[in-house]
């Protein structure tokens, strides 16, 4: 807290000396310096209750437990309640799986029948449609998308092949 001109004036004014008033002054500093640190005690013990309150695990005790290897290995690999279906490779599986917790929509029984019956329509393995759907980053499948000149709803039809384009150029002359 510092003393502004009035309170100056009327140290004065009450006939206080120069060191009285410097005295004064120093003193009100050192009040001030013992609340502010004061205050900042009261506001670390707060943050600290709150931490392990909250928490329910001390600050320091957050850093202490390691992960094991075999722990870390779980964590990353993609989970599915949904079992490999049958011709299907370990890692098209596993890439399907990340594809689909990376898009935040789940594996189940319903999705895994509903692709291998539009892979039939298109004459297409389980196998070839997961890893179509991966590639392409396709929720699903659709036996349309992968017909001829087709694709997904929103896109366009592939481009012609060069030969096609070539045989219709020859065709206008």
């Amino acid at each position: 807290m510092g003393m502004n001109a009035a309170t100056l004036r009327l140290l004065k004014k009450k006939g206080l000396s120069f060191e009285d008033i410097l005295e004064v002054a120093e003193s009100l500093e050192r009040k001030a310096d013992r609340t502010n640190a004061e205050r900042q005690a009261r506001y670390r013990a707060k943050r600290k209750r709150n931490a392990v309150t909250v928490t329910g695990v001390s600050p320091n005790d957050i850093y202490s437990n390691p992960v094991s290897s075999d722990e870390e290995t779980r964590a990353q690999a993609p989970k599915s309640s949904v079992p490999k279906p049958e011709g299907v490779t370990q890692q098209v599986w596993s890439d399907f799986l990340a594809h689909r917790k990376a898009q935040k929509s789940p594996v189940s029984e319903t999705v895994v029948a509903g692709i291998r019956r539009e892979a039939e329509k298109a004459g297409w393995t389980l196998d070839a449609a997961l890893a179509e759907v991966v590639a392409r980053g396709w929720r699903g499948f659709k036996a349309e998308w992968v017909a001829k000149n087709a694709g997904p709803p929103g896109r366009g039809a592939d481009p012609p092949d060069y030969l096609d384009h070539l045989l219709a150029k020859a065709a206008t002359r």
